[in-house]
């Protein structure tokens, strides 16, 4: 073989593995990686067998790809790991291009493939998508590129509001819920007046590591109210979550949950935000071209003046945040409804409103036993999904 080739053909292989070629591959995608013949057998009938529809308990909560399951990727880690170490001792260059690829190859045409995806999850006019992820993994960025998406496929202009101050490309700076309010109803009552488009990028409103402090307490209890207010006027919301805890049933229910694993690669479709089995992933992940300062700590209160309320002020109520008292009270039962058919106690749905876990319980027990409140939870339902 000639040298040119040999530093070329590992890396392509590996891009041909991974279908970023241009033809379909015929090997799989641990072709190379796993050496131990037994090992890469079994592999090989996994990938040929895989069908989680006809086998699996839970399918929806399955990937598509048998690569992407858990199994699969620790045996090809634990391999790889191994098969690097010893390339490396023996200065095999053939074995340490192949596992790392040709990385201009794969940022050409899975950058496409990746546009083509993150359109998919804009279908939606006004979509809602929750993305979660650990610090440094882009998930600021990512917003914003599927912001910027929304507003490049949308036939009309689309206002961009965010509580990240530096972002160049917003039409309005929001730091708090009062100004947020005033920015969604600036075109009228819905009922009567044409809205304009909207999408309205915030990120991270609890700093609290856990979700549970006075900060992410009252997240959890004003995020599902937010949510009905920003649909109601024709709001589409990107909300970076800080912790899968923090993130409102209501939110969790209809939202799409996006996982960011790495500066380049989104999880998408998480099931309740902390499944390792997303539907599919986006690999190759583009910076967006929206300018903003990637040092900058985001700022969010619930209420105009936060200095005021430390000092003794009223904070915003949740039924300040729905246009009515009996507005509020409805986006409760509708959220008892939907932690229900979630899973959840009722202990831990009654963070997310402002009524006690007893009350929970005697508005599921209606609902479930007497058929109470299913108008509530359709008339809530059709302004989340308008």
């Amino acid at each position: 073989m000639s040298e040119d080739g040999e530093q070329y053909t590992p890396p392509q292989l590996r891009e041909h593995q991974a279908e970023h070629g241009h033809r379909d591959p015929l090997v799989h995608q641990h072709t190379g990686i796993t050496r131990d013949p037994a090992l890469s057998r079994f592999l090989s009938i996994q990938a040929n067998s895989y069908d989680p529809v006809s086998y699996a308990e839970t399918p929806g909560k399955m990937p598509g790809d048998p690569a992407e399951t858990d199994l699969v990727q620790t045996i090809l880690q634990n391999e790889a790991t191994d098969v690097g170490r010893e390339a490396l001792e023996e200065g095999d260059m053939a074995t340490l291009k192949h596992l790392t690829g040709d990385a201009g190859q794969q940022a050409d045409v899975s950058g496409l493939k990746a546009i083509g995806k993150i359109d998919r999850l804009l279908d939606n006019p006004a979509p809602v998508l929750t993305l979660l992820g650990k610090m440094g993994k882009g998930k600021t960025d990512f917003a914003f590129m599927l912001a910027q998406r929304l507003t490049a496929l949308a036939d009309e202009r689309v206002l961009v509001g965010t509580n990240v101050r530096t972002l160049r490309e917003a039409d309005t700076f929001i730091p708090d819920f009062p100004t947020l309010k005033e920015w969604l109803e600036q075109d009228g009552d819905p009922t009567t007046n044409a809205q304009r488009r909207k999408v309205f990028i915030g990120d991270e409103f609890s700093i609290s590591a856990s979700g549970r402090g006075k900060a992410g307490y009252e997240t959890a209890q004003k995020m599902g109210p937010m949510l009905f207010l920003i649909r109601k006027y024709n709001g589409a919301l990107i909300y970076i979550a800080h912790t899968p805890h923090s993130i409102h049933p209501m939110l969790r229910r209809m939202s799409t949950i996006i996982r960011k694993t790495d500066r380049k690669v989104a999880e998408i479709d998480v099931q309740g935000g902390e499944t390792t089995n997303p539907s599919y992933t986006i690999e190759g992940v583009p910076p967006t071209d929206w300018r903003y300062n990637d040092k900058e700590a985001s700022t969010w209160s619930w209420d105009a003046d936060p200095e005021a309320v430390a000092d003794g002020g009223k904070s915003v109520a949740v039924e300040d945040i729905a246009s009515t008292e009996s507005e509020a009270r409805k986006i409760s039962i509708a959220t008892a409804i939907d932690g229900m058919q979630l899973g959840m106690s009722s202990r831990e749905i009654a963070e997310y409103i402002d009524y006690s876990y007893k009350w929970v319980q005697n508005r599921q027990k209606e609902y479930r036993d007497d058929g109470e409140h299913r108008e509530v939870v359709i008339e809530v339902d059709s302004v989340l999904s308008a």
